[in-house]
Formats: structure tokens, C-alpha cells, sequence
């Protein structure tokens, strides 16, 4: 929320931590587009070569939301911000040198509003929030005439899916 404050300055601890987030995001193969004050990290199944990409993204979320109150706890520059989570079609094409897409419908300004609601949080939108509904316990709010959701707790699945195995090996026995 305050880039223009973050991008006026040489050497910034916040540009730095930006592009750490950016570096993070390219790594789980988001699709990075900057349009002013708000930075997209976009999850295109031409670019991620699947088409279940809310877990990634839900994790990948948590992990800048971590570093980035971390880098205010630390810093003398405070990075204003907020992240939101949200679904939505679009349609892309994967050029060698960058992704080429277009929204459809209002999800992008949904996108945008959603974070300017949050409050150095995560909130999801409704239709994300309904896809993630067996991996994330979140509590409904409505700000600013929008549902959103803020996240209470991810549940983790992979400590559970050890005894699973095993529990379906012995009933096959």
C-alpha cells in the first residue's frame, strides 16, 4: 500500500524484501504483474502445468505474509500491505520471454479490493475459500459490502497420510 514510498528509495531493506517475495513467487512458477501500487502473482495452469494450483498458492500466501511481518518487525521502513486470495478465469498465452493473459469477469478488481480491505493479512475471496474448504479453517467477515475470509488455521494433511497408509495396508490384509 505504500510503494511508491518503498520505490522512492536507494537500497531500501523493503525494495529488497520485494524482491525476495518476487524471487519466492517465480520459484513455485506464479506469473508476476505489477499494475501500479499492486503486485499480482498469477497461477496459470499453462505456466504451472496443473490445474490445482489453490493449495500453492494458499501456502505460497502464508509464507510472504511470514516474511513480510517479520521484515517490519525488523526494520525501520514498514511495508503497508495486504494480500488477498482470490480465483477467477483468465485467458493466457506463454510467450518464451513472458505470460500474456486477460481477466475475466471482475476477479482482478476483486483482487484488488479484497487487499486493500486486508490489514497486513490474508483475506480470500468467497469462491477460493469454498475450493480450500478441506484444507484451511477460516472465519467470514464483511467488510466493505465484500465477504471475505480471513484464515484461523491450514490444516496439515501430510502428518495424517502415514497412518492412512498403513491403515489401509492392514484392511487389505
Amino acid at each position: 500500500k505504500n510503494m511508491s514510498t518503498v520505490n522512492g528509495t536507494k537500497e531500501s531493506s523493503a525494495q529488497e524484501i520485494l524482491e525476495k517475495v518476487k524471487t519466492l513467487a517465480q520459484e513455485h512458477k506464479a506469473a508476476i504483474y505489477e499494475d501500479g501500487e499492486n503486485i499480482f502473482l498469477i497461477f496459470v495452469p499453462v505456466r504451472t502445468k496443473t490445474f490445482k494450483n489453490e493449495d500453492t498458492a494458499l501456502k505460497l500466501t502464508q509464507k510472504i505474509n511470514e516474511m513480510l511481518t517479520q521484515h517490519n518487525k525488523m526494520f525501520k521502513q514498514k511495508l503497508d500491505y495486504g494480500i488477498s486470495l482470490t480465483q477467477g478465469e483468465i485467458i493466457a498465452k506463454q510467450d518464451p520471454e513472458s505470460l500474456k493473459f486477460t481477466g475475466l469477469g471482475s476477479f482482478m478488481a476483486q483482487a484488488k479490493k479484497i487487499a486493500s480491505i486486508a490489514e497486513k493479512d490474508v483475506l480470500m475471496g468467497e469462491s477460493i475459500t469454498d475450493k480450500l474448504r478441506a484444507s484451511v479453517k477460516t472465519e467470514k467477515h464483511e467488510k466493505s459490502g465484500l465477504k471475505v475470509y480471513s484464515i484461523k488455521e491450514i490444516k496439515d494433511t501430510e502428518k495424517h497420510e502415514k497412518f492412512l497408509r498403513g491403515f489401509m495396508k492392514r484392511q487389505e490384509k
